[in-house]
């Protein structure tokens, strides 16, 4: 999942810009926004049923209409929000707000911080997809997988004390791809942005549980070294 992290002062257009790019990306794959609202709280709607659970004291409230579903989580922590997106298979995350997150930013207006570009047109921001952060859950890279009946689905996520470039998990792929009974890995690594260590992720599919877990232990081996 990519993150494109949208930053700006309140009036400097960010809005408007957000929602032509999700225009825009929406055809390219599924788009998930994350918008952080400010200080003060946002009230829920009074008196209805969702908002007297959520009052009540429920961690997680949902409410399903004829047209949509909407989630109130007892939680603002910006990790547990993209894990949501990552884990519903969300290819391209929007982020507004949050100006001292380290993501690789788009900066809307004079706002003085660290960018990878500035006031761009959205096809600027098309062009640089492959530039943005990436943030990953292994159930989301599952979906990434894809789903085969005959196969048996491992995961393992750990930390490293160091970075892990794309290309041993490119290479780690490739021997565990070449071994017999695996029908499909995953590794991926992400960089400490709201974490504080750097992750790693391997999913599997292999066509049974003894053989993958083998295969797992082998790429949770190479990313330690």
């Amino acid at each position: 999942m990519k993150v494109i992290h949208i930053a700006g002062w309140s009036g400097s257009g960010k809005t408007t810009f957000i929602r032509d790019l999700v225009d825009t990306l929406a055809p390219l794959g599924a788009v998930g926004t994350i918008k952080h609202i400010g200080d003060h709280v946002c009230d829920l709607p009074a008196g209805k049923d969702t908002s007297l659970h959520y009052d009540a004291g429920a961690s997680i409230v949902i409410g399903i209409d004829c047209e949509k579903t909407m989630i109130t989580r007892r939680t603002i922590s910006l990790s547990s929000a993209l894990d949501h997106l990552s884990n519903t298979g969300v290819k391209y995350a929007i982020i507004e707000g949050f100006k001292s997150i380290p993501f690789q930013k788009v900066v809307i207006g004079d706002l003085d911080v660290p960018a990878l570009i500035r006031n761009p047109e959205i096809k600027d921001v098309v062009s640089l997809l492959s530039s943005f952060d990436d943030y990953y859950t292994g159930e989301g890279l599952v979906k990434d997988l894809g789903e085969n009946p005959d196969g048996i689905i491992m995961m393992s996520t750990g930390n490293s004390p160091h970075e892990i470039s794309p290309d041993i998990c490119a290479h780690i792929e490739e021997e565990a791809r070449s071994l017999d009974g695996v029908y499909g890995v995953r590794v991926r690594t992400q960089k400490p942005v709201v974490h504080p260590h750097h992750r790693f992720f391997i999913v599997l599919l292999a066509d049974n549980a003894i053989h993958g877990s083998t295969v797992l232990t082998r790429c949770m081996a190479a990313l330690q070294v």
